[in-house]
C-alpha cells in the first residue's frame, strides 16, 4: 500500500461514548429491535451529519438522495453492528507504514473528531486535512472539496 486515506473513521466510538452520543446508539438500537428500520436510520443520519453549530447536514441534502438513504436503511444499520475498531490493537495499526491522510470536516461534532485525534496518536505518519462547513459525511456535505482533498492527498501520497 503506497498511502491511505480515510474519512472521518469513527475508531473506537462504541468504547468512548459520551452519555448523549450513547443516547443516540440506545435508541437507533431500540428502533432497530422494533422493526422500524427507516427510523433508526433517519436518527443515526441526523446525529451523524450533525453541525457542532446545531443543525444537520440531512436535512440539506437533495430530497431524493435523502429518501433513497432511508429505503436503504436495511443495508446502514448492519454497518453500525459491525462495531468501531474495538477488535483492534495499537500494535496491529502501528504496522500500516504508509503516508496516511484524515479527512475531517470543520464542523463535525466531537465524538468523531475525538475518533481522529485517537488514530493520529497511534499513526505519527498521519496527517489531518479539514473541510469547512463539512460535518461527518464530508463526501456528501461538501463534495467538491472532499474530493480535491483525496486528490491532493493521493498527488502527495497522503
Amino acid at each position: 500500500m503506497t498511502s491511505l486515506i480515510l474519512e472521518e473513521p469513527p475508531f473506537l466510538m462504541f468504547s468512548n461514548l459520551t452519555p448523549d452520543v450513547a443516547a443516540v446508539f440506545q435508541n437507533v438500537r431500540r428502533l432497530a429491535d422494533e422493526q422500524r428500520f427507516r427510523e433508526a436510520a433517519e436518527q443515526f443520519l441526523r446525529f451523524a451529519g450533525s453541525y457542532r453549530t446545531g443543525g444537520t447536514a440531512f436535512d440539506k441534502l437533495d430530497p431524493t438522495l435523502r429518501e433513497s438513504m432511508l429505503e436503504n436503511a436495511a443495508t446502514l444499520l448492519p454497518e453500525l453492528q459491525a462495531g468501531t475498531g474495538e477488535e483492534l490493537t495499537v500494535e496491529q495499526l502501528q504496522r500500516i507504514t504508509c503516508p496516511v491522510r484524515f479527512v475531517l470536516g470543520e464542523l463535525t461534532p466531537d465524538a468523531f473528531v475525538d475518533c481522529t485525534e485517537r488514530l493520529t496518536r497511534i499513526l505519527p505518519q498521519a496527517g489531518v486535512t479539514r473541510i469547512p462547513g463539512a460535518a461527518h459525511a464530508v463526501h456528501i456535505d461538501q463534495p467538491e472539496l472532499f474530493v480535491d482533498a483525496v486528490r491532493s492527498a493521493v498527488l502527495a501520497r497522503a
